[in-house]
């Protein structure tokens, strides 16, 4: 477990499982693989096996014992729904998640295939959000799949994004992640990429969170050109929420250092921010809700945002 995850679209993590296999080009520089060879080199007794599959029952309980309510990931070393985790675990897993109400649970898989043959077994809790990675066009069914779910939140994930993902069915979608890949070996993601898949949100009025553009630092810092323009004045977050059509949120303007890659990346986030009913910060999604005031100041804060992305980023990507 982790609190405090460095995972910008969630709060901490939670390991019942650990160690996967390799499925397909997203996982050629799987970061979980690396820190668990770390870990295993450290003594870590959770890591004894290192990367290979191995269950944690010790583990399951374990957010049962967290009182304050936050975000949790859910095997962010491991796949809830490989084939080598039992249907009977599984349900374990879900069992802890429904009995920890307070909290909300974020689980992600590549394994769509599996996830589909098993959710008519599973247990939904409201709590527990499901989500999907894709990492090119040739995975675009694992969408189709986690729609035919019963998970009450459905997400995607398009980390690390590799190719164009255009024409994504979005419909019974609720939030969808995109980020570029980094560490060592790090394939670059196009601009472009991301902002076509913002704007298929825009139009679906599906939250959109953009987490980081990677290994692409050339691009990261032409994103952020418009904040040194402006000083060192930038947006770093914008909390809203978008359920059933109603945004609303909370946003704040604070001094900032443009030095550092996470700054450019929360000011590039601000940037990815979509209209409507969109929502740009993890965070979000847990936000309180807010009246019309604030949905009317979020509202404003979304058309700011949308003109400075086309402003200052469109023609630096250009570039």
């Amino acid at each position: 477990m982790a609190f405090g995850s460095g995972i910008e679209w969630t709060e901490s993590t939670w390991n019942p499982v650990t160690g996967c296999d390799k499925i397909s080009p997203g996982c050629k520089h799987c970061y979980a693989e690396r820190l668990a060879e770390r870990l295993q080199a450290m003594g870590q007794p959770n890591y004894r096996n290192g990367f290979a599959l191995t269950l944690q029952p010790q583990m399951l309980e374990l957010p049962l014992r967290w009182k304050k309510p936050q975000t949790i990931f859910v095997n962010s070393m491991s796949d809830l729904f490989h084939e080598d985790v039992s249907l009977a675990y599984i349900q374990r897993v879900f069992d802890v998640m429904r009995r920890a109400h307070w909290h909300r649970f974020q689980v992600l898989t590549k394994r769509a295939h599996r996830l589909a043959e098993l959710s008519t077994q599973i247990e939904w809790s409201k709590n527990v959000w499901m989500g999907v990675s894709v990492e090119t066009a040739d995975y675009v069914d694992r969408i189709d799949d986690l729609r035919a779910t019963g998970a009450h939140v459905k997400f995607l994930s398009l980390e690390p994004l590799l190719g164009p993902l255009p024409k994504l069915k979005l419909n019974n979608i609720d939030w969808v992640i995109v980020g570029g890949e980094s560490g060592h070996g790090a394939r670059p993601m196009d601009p472009a990429w991301v902002a076509d898949i913002r704007d298929q949100c825009a139009r679906a009025g599906v939250a959109f969170f953009f987490k980081q553009w990677g290994a692409a630092r050339t691009r990261r810092k032409r994103v952020a050109s418009w904040m040194v323009e402006r000083g060192t004045r930038c947006l770093r977050s914008l909390e809203c929420a978008a359920v059933r059509g109603t945004a609303v949120a909370q946003s704040d303007i604070v001094d900032t250092s443009l030095q550092s890659d996470d700054s450019i990346g929360r000011a590039a986030n601000v940037l990815a921010v979509v209209s409507g009913s969109g929502a740009a910060s993890a965070g979000a999604w847990g936000a309180h809700s807010a009246g019309e005031d604030a949905a009317a100041d979020f509202r404003n804060v979304v058309r700011r945002a949308d003109r400075d992305f086309a402003r200052h980023v469109e023609p630096a990507r250009e570039r």
